[in-house]
């Protein structure tokens, strides 16, 4: 009898260790790069762009409009979207520095696709890159150049306020290309300056920009 109990134990705890190592198996890997072994990557880019020191953004920001910040959501990392769920590989040029010429703010609301009103401030920059990959890629991008610094709900409506009348501004600021990657939860993603940490990460994620 305690024979059988015995191989009845074994037995379970041979099923809880397959189980286990299945559920591990499928788990997406969300290792920052430090903590990886060299053939792991974290699952996905979320997106690419021009980041800054966040200091240094806030107090353009300040200069602009006092302390007085007019939206609910504020950035937490401050930087140039140029994809969301890049479709083009832009892997070689992570790391490479921009100059960001922040040409204007604008803070206002924006109606969304869902009809609804959204409340957005920016800044209008325009990106330039002593590279020349780096330059011509920043011409392709297609897209209203900006700094989200806060917003009622969606970043990605600032790219849709009206520049027209924004406070004009002349200041630069440098910048480097990168990308922002998944992590457990919104708060938890890793900026990756070089490919390293990506590997073949855009083979899985060909869902092109939304933001």
């Amino acid at each position: 009898m305690k024979k059988k109990t015995a191989l009845t134990g074994l037995a379970l705890l041979l099923i809880l260790c397959l189980a286990w190592h299945g559920l591990a198996e499928s788990q997406p890997s969300l290792l920052s790069q430090q903590d990886s072994p060299s053939n792991q990557v974290v699952q996905y880019v979320v997106y690419e762009a021009v980041f800054f020191d966040n200091n240094a953004v806030d107090a353009v920001f300040t200069q602009v409009r006092g302390d007085a910040v007019p939206y609910e959501i504020v950035t937490r990392k401050y930087h140039v979207t140029t994809a969301f769920r890049p479709v083009k590989d832009a892997r070689a040029l992570y790391g490479k520095e921009v100059d960001v010429h922040i040409v204007g703010y604008k803070t206002g609301e924006v109606l969304g696709d869902d009809g609804k009103k959204h409340g957005c401030e920016g800044l209008r920059v325009e990106l330039f890159s002593e590279d020349k990959d780096m330059m011509a890629y920043l011409n392709s991008i297609g897209r209203v150049a900006h700094i989200t610094g806060s917003c009622t709900d969606y970043p990605r409506y600032t790219q849709f306020l009206d520049y027209s009348d924004m406070k004009p501004l002349n200041l630069v600021l440098k910048g480097r290309f990168g990308a922002y990657l998944n992590g457990a939860d919104r708060d938890s993603g890793i900026l990756a300056f070089d490919a390293a940490p990506v590997g073949t990460v855009l083979e899985i994620t060909q869902q092109g920009n939304g933001q």
